[in-house]
């Protein structure tokens, strides 16, 4: 089945997930074909079905006339015996009496699995006298059986005093594997609770002593043996730092398989741990302990100092996470990167726990208390109100304070981060401030008026005070503290001021622009785009205003404005820019200004000769039509190239006329000379 993933077993082994009336139906068809191949494919199909069914086919099988497909079909036998507790072993004990040489040890395999004495003698045999891969098969399968007669043909494996063949020696892995497995069996039978001390001290000094294959098989016996005590030295063994790589990861990958929780402390532990190797096999070890609770395995990953350990919990939990949960563990989260997610997840939900946050916010932790801040600010909830204006007079008394350690720990080669984390809680508590309407008018006065403060806390202080200018004090002091604002030495103080008094005074803009020594026309606007429409005259009755407001005339094509300083005196170049601005932007009071200022007595001449380029170009553009293939933009065809004309060359040239030749004459000829 394709909608749902395989069953993993204990041991990490999987079986596939079938729709089991159909694949019986089609595996007993499947069985009686001619085809040795998809016979043999059936029977191993057969291996992952619970269905009794399929004991019938599997059966049939056994007794098939090519040996490829018995075997399969012995094997598929053996292994549901081992997983499927309702199997029935009929047909496995007919197989080992009827003694096959092929059959004989998947048929003791899987009656091993079932703890059958019978099958001791043929794995015994096969031990001796089958090849390699078989005997290390069979010694594993006398382990799960746990007969203790095996014992004497086991332990010189491991012995290294033992005088031995090579052969067996490399056997020496699945012996200690083996006896790993042999421990339940032997602990149960009181006949030999020597035997079983004495395999017990075995393993756990070939786990400790042996070479590295040897440790692995020990450690995999352990794990089968499952039992507090070998899972505590697999523990023992994982969490040694000074313990090689490859060995630790597999006593995770061996607690894994055992699946105990309570092995969860030392598995959240290891997420801190310096090898990333340890770290990813003890979060694997734990997703298998808990394939249920993923948020409990997220919340542990969480706590790592590891961004690729806590980053994905973090992303998981910001989904799907319980909010209280999360607010409250904000402080035991140390990566920046891992708060922010959890925050912007937590406020794409609107989640808002309000005694969580309030300890936040009221904590001693700067980091916790920003992600606190910008979660209640965008929560909108005014009863965090008064924990926020604590929170703002808490970050700007830490800031102080990291402030004046950073300066004795520079000295000694210190860092300033609890200085940014400190300013980051300042800003985040007066930005949720501004949100809630919360009163902290007279901490956002001090953090505007000193310079040393930092750069975002100014700024957030002004759009505090922009907004709430009435409350604490009256407009007059909010308007005192923009206008030395918009003269700061910092550019985004000066943008955020005076977006400010464009919200706050636009009648007064003239006047406040007036009151600057040194304007910084970019930051100024939104304060001159505000004062137009209210003070225009004011704010163009005077050369610095007109050179503020041309921009911004210019660019949102004010006509209204920019005939008002057309029409000034003097030879100001705002005004000239004024003039060739309305030329470019026409329409009937454009034209008419123009009109207005070529008819005036005493003009300079420099005023009227581009007053009469201007209009030129107006009427030009009034004048002039577009065949159906032209860009009206350009005025010029769309497929006449780089070539093609409808350019008003006498855009470009210098001279008082109306000629499109690129000379200088008077007149409007097309001869490209300047001969009569």
């Amino acid at each position: 089945r394709r909608d749902v993933g395989p069953r993993v077993l204990s041991d990490g082994t999987t079986r596939q997930r079938y729709d089991e009336p159909q694949l019986l139906a089609s595996m007993g068809r499947a069985a009686k074909c001619a085809d040795a191949e998809l016979r043999r494919r059936a029977a191993k199909a057969l291996r992952d079905v619970d269905d009794a069914a399929a004991e019938e086919i599997l059966a049939a099988l056994v007794e098939d006339r090519e040996p490829v497909v018995r075997v399969e079909a012995a094997e598929a036998l053996a292994f549901r015996a081992q997983v499927v507790e309702a199997a029935s072993i009929e047909t496995l004990s007919t197989t080992l009496r009827a003694a096959r040489r092929e059959l004989v040890l998947p048929a003791a395999v899987g009656l091993a699995g079932r703890g059958r004495p019978e099958s001791f003698q043929a794995l015994l045999l096969v031990f001796k006298a089958g090849e390699q891969n078989e005997r290390e098969r069979a010694l594993l399968a006398l382990g799960t059986l746990g007969d203790r007669r095996a014992l004497e043909e086991i332990e010189p494996l491991v012995d290294t005093r033992a005088e031995v063949p090579d052969e067996d020696r490399a056997l020496a892995p699945a012996a200690a594997e083996a006896l790993g497995r042999m421990l339940p069996a032997l602990q149960r039978d009181e006949a030999a609770s020597e035997d079983a001390q004495r395999v017990r001290e075995t393993v756990e000094r070939l786990v400790r002593e042996g070479d590295y294959n040897v440790r692995v098989g020990a450690l995999r016996g352990l794990r089968s043996a499952g039992d507090a005590r070998s899972r505590t030295l697999i523990e023992r063994v994982a969490s040694d730092r000074f313990e090689s790589h490859n060995v630790r990861v597999v006593a995770l990958q061996q607690l894994g398989l055992l699946a105990d929780a309570a092995s969860e402390g030392v598995l959240a532990e290891l997420l801190d741990d310096g090898q990333s190797g340890v770290r990813d096999s003890a979060l694997a070890a734990l997703e298998r302990i808990f394939p249920e609770d993923k948020t409990r395995v997220a919340l542990l990953a969480l706590g790592s100092k590891h961004s690729h350990i806590s980053a994905p919990a973090a992303s998981y939990l910001a989904r799907r996470g319980d909010p209280t949960t999360l607010v409250a563990r904000l402080g035991e989260v140390r990566g920046d990167e891992v708060r922010r997610r959890l925050r912007h997840g937590l406020v794409r939900r609107g989640a808002c726990p309000v005694p969580e946050l309030e300890s936040l916010l009221g904590g001693g932790d700067e980091a916790p208390r920003a992600e606190a801040a910008w979660i209640a600010g965008a929560s909108g909830n005014r009863a965090l109100a008064p924990a926020v204006v604590k929170a703002v007079q808490a970050a700007e008394q830490a800031w102080r304070e990291a402030r004046q350690r950073a300066s004795k720990a520079r000295a000694a080669g210190g860092n300033g981060d609890a200085v940014t984390a400190a300013a980051n809680a300042w800003h985040a508590s007066l930005w949720a401030a501004r949100q809630l309407e919360a009163d902290v008018s007279a901490s956002a006065r001090t953090a505007l008026t000193a310079r040393e403060h930092p750069t975002a806390v100014r700024r957030e202080a002004i759009r505090y005070l922009g907004a709430h200018a009435g409350s604490g004090g009256g407009a007059g002091d909010v308007e005192q503290v923009m206008v030395s604002a918009l003269s700061d030495p910092d550019a985004e103080i000066r943008a955020a001021a005076a977006s400010a008094v464009s919200r706050l005074e636009p009648a007064r803009g003239a006047a406040i622009l007036g009151q600057l020594a040194a304007p910084d026309a970019a930051a100024l606007v939104p304060v001159v785009r505000a004062a137009l429409p209210v003070a225009g005259e004011d704010l163009l009755g005077d050369e610095r205003g007109r050179q503020l407001a041309l921009p911004v005339c210019l660019g949102e094509g004010r006509v209204e404005q920019l005939v008002a300083i057309a029409q000034a005196e003097g030879k100001d170049p705002a005004r000239l820019a004024a003039i060739a601005a309305l030329g470019r932007i026409g329409g009937d009071a454009a034209r008419a200004a123009l009109q207005a200022i070529l008819a005036r007595d005493g003009e300079q001449a420099a005023i009227k000769a581009a007053t009469y380029r201007a209009l030129r170009r107006l009427q030009r553009a009034e004048a002039k039509t577009y065949a159906e293939d032209q860009d009206q933009e350009r005025g010029t065809s769309r497929y006449a190239g780089y070539s093609g004309g409808g350019y008003d060359y006498d855009d470009y040239d210098d001279d008082d006329d109306d000629d499109d030749d690129w000379d200088d004459d008077d007149d409007d000829d097309e001869d490209w000379d300047d001969e009569d």
